[in-house]
């Protein structure tokens, strides 16, 4: 049987990979509209959602670390 502090792990996974989704979706259909829109205001709002999407990869990796590194798990290269 698996402990409920896995499955409390992975489905807190599921949901940051759904909400890097969406943000993946957000940052392509913003740069798809404006792709030719030269604007610092442009420019300034495409870098605050790369960033956001940055942050959100950097979390989504922290969460695996955790779970492996709390179930002693380890990934074979």
């Amino acid at each position: 049987m698996i402990e409920f502090d896995i499955i409390s792990e992975l489905l807190e996974i599921e949901f940051q990979s759904e909400l890097l989704a969406s943000k993946y979706k957000r940052l392509t259909d913003f740069a798809y509209e404006y792709l030719n829109d030269q604007s610092k205001e442009t420019k300034f709002k495409f870098g605050y959602i790369l960033t956001d999407v940055i942050d959100s990869e950097q979390t989504l990796l922290a969460s695996y670390s955790s779970l492996l590194s709390n179930n002693n798990l380890f990934i074979d290269n």
